[in-house]
């Protein structure tokens, strides 16, 4: 038995393993383990009890067949290789245990409710007055990915930028919006140039003439670089005051930072059309996604990860107030 405070309740929870041979020892174990309880708590003695009643298997099943009678439920138990008679006997010795708890506390003029496990308080609130959106506890530094947790799966998605008003439709391996400082991570690694794209790409072009590769790492290197791109813009403050004796620059920062999508592997085909106006890569202030997957994830920073399944809706911005600041030691 494990008795634990909850508000101004004591929760009482049975936590026994019934078998056969135990069913009529439980009943004085339960009254010496009330009676031991309430000795070694004899300065303060509680008003109020909870009593957490165990589920038995036989109440479960029952759950699970309403509109059967004893006898039908009895038999499709047995045709199942349930033992029934055993089942019933240990339920019988939850309901013993239940009933001696509460003999023992109306003895003792204790207060008490008994609950299970599908006890809903009608002082929870309506599902349909809690708020329909919230602002995640959490900032993503480098990016934030949406898409089936399956990587083999497609993942299908509705999304907008800035002030567009419609969604554009879009299927493919996810979706990764970055930030400046995450320019350099993932979103670099997606739309990184390799030797042989570019070399097939140049021998389309001109199959007479030969590329060395010192050209092809000059393509590649300069395209690469170019994806980088800054977090925001910045001013410098020079501090004077020379704390600790060390020179120190201050960037603060100043503007909104842009944001890059990228549209991972997006799914191009005549059966699947794509508006001329959706890239697989750009950049916006603001970002809405609408998920149409069915077991997917919204991922910030590769590790913190919660549910984006069918209809959930994800905006993505950034705000001043959030920003690092970044400290340069000088030479």
């Amino acid at each position: 038995m494990k008795i634990h405070k909850i508000n101004n309740w004591y929760l009482i929870i049975h936590n026994f393993f019934l078998g056969t041979l135990q069913l009529l020892q439980f009943p004085t174990h339960v009254q010496r383990s009330l009676r031991i309880f309430f000795r070694n708590e004899s300065s303060f003695v509680p008003k109020k009890i909870l009593i957490v009643a165990k589920l038995s298997r036989y109440h479960f099943e029952r759950l699970q067949e309403p509109d059967l009678s004893e006898a039908q439920l009895k038999m499709k138990l047995i045709e199942r290789g349930s033992d029934y008679d055993n089942m019933f006997a240990s339920h019988l010795a939850n309901k013993a245990i239940e009933n001696q708890v509460i003999h023992l506390l109306e003895k003792m003029n204790v207060e008490y409710k008994i609950v299970d496990r599908f006890y809903a308080n009608e002082r929870f609130e309506n599902k349909h007055s809690l708020p329909k959106e919230r602002r995640l506890p959490w900032l993503a530094l480098n990016e934030v990915f949406m898409g089936e947790i399956l990587s083999a799966r497609t993942s299908s998605l509705f999304i907008k930028f800035d002030e567009e008003q419609e969604y554009h439709k879009i299927k493919g391996s996810g979706l990764c919006v970055s930030t400046g400082t995450g320019s350099t991570s993932w979103h670099k690694s997606i739309h990184s140039l390799n030797h042989q794209t570019v070399r097939e790409i140049l021998n389309l072009i001109d199959i007479e003439r030969p590329f060395t590769n010192e050209e092809i790492d000059m393509i590649c290197s300069t395209f690469n670089s170019s994806l980088r791109f800054d977090a925001g813009q910045y001013v410098r403050y020079v501090n004077n005051k020379k704390k600790y004796d060390i020179d120190m620059m201050l960037f603060l920062f100043t503007g909104d930072s842009k944001l890059c999508y990228s549209i991972r592997d997006m799914i191009m085909t005549n059966a699947i059309p794509v508006s001329k106006d959706v890239h697989t890569r750009g950049f916006c202030r603001k970002a809405i996604v609408k998920s149409q997957c069915f077991d997917a994830g919204l991922v910030l920073d590769g590790g913190i990860a919660v549910p984006f399944n069918f209809g959930t809706i994800a905006e993505i911005e950034t705000f001043p107030e959030d920003s690092l600041r970044t400290i340069v030691l000088l030479d």
